[in-house]
């Protein structure tokens, strides 16, 4: 039942199909396309990216890099602000 939940999900969300998930997943040598870690958080499977504008999916990520990308909005600007605010001295 599980895997024809995901079939379903991952064509009629993203329109790609379990086997372009897994040769997606392969070409990130099964790691995060963020962060790089191989744990992939939260459901157990590593989440599907995509832009929300063009609908193109992007690449798989830990659902702690998919929060962050979501919570900043796809924002490029917010992202960089984030990183100078990482950088300060304290």
């Amino acid at each position: 039942m599980k895997e024809i939940y995901r079939k379903t999900n991952l064509r009629k969300s993203y329109g790609i199909t379990i086997k372009d998930y897994d040769e997606l997943l392969e070409r990130q040598h099964f790691r995060c396309a963020i962060c790089d870690t191989e744990t992939p958080g939260g459901p157990g499977r590593m989440m599907v990216d995509h832009n929300h504008v063009t609908e193109k999916v992007r690449g798989l990520l830990c659902c702690n890099c998919n929060f962050v990308i979501g919570h900043c909005l796809e924002s490029k600007a917010i992202l960089v602000r984030a990183i100078r605010y990482l950088e300060k001295e304290v």
